[in-house]
């Protein structure tokens, strides 16, 4: 029986509209020092490695797999249910993207299509 799709809205923290606001002002949105401040923090927090700041998840996906490096060509499972950037961006970092079925249920990767 399928059942919805869970949906959430957007989550902020007191105060972003201003903090947005005042990025604006000084030319800032995309990259500025606070962002550079918050991945020496996190690779700090972390102890090794470097932190890259993304605008979304999607993005985290492509550095990650460009981090694994792993062998161009390579296969990479991914669930059929999925946004169409997720296997592009596969592609792009050289991986042959998999497709394997969703449990319906779950709408996860179902382990047997795996």
């Amino acid at each position: 029986m399928l059942t919805a799709i869970s949906r959430y809205g957007v989550r902020t923290v007191p105060g972003t509209e201003e903090i947005i606001r005042r990025c604006e002002a000084r030319s800032e949105l995309i990259r500025g020092p606070q962002i550079e401040q918050f991945e020496r923090a996190f690779e700090a927090r972390l102890g090794k490695g470097q932190a890259i700041a993304t605008s979304y998840g999607r993005m985290a996906f492509f550095h990650i797999l460009r981090a694994l490096d792993l062998p161009a060509g390579s296969e990479i499972v991914i669930p059929a249910l999925t946004f169409w950037v997720i296997p592009e961006l596969a592609r792009r970092a050289g991986l042959r993207p998999v497709f394997a079925d969703v449990d319906p249920a779950t709408f996860t990767l179902d382990p047997a299509a795996l």
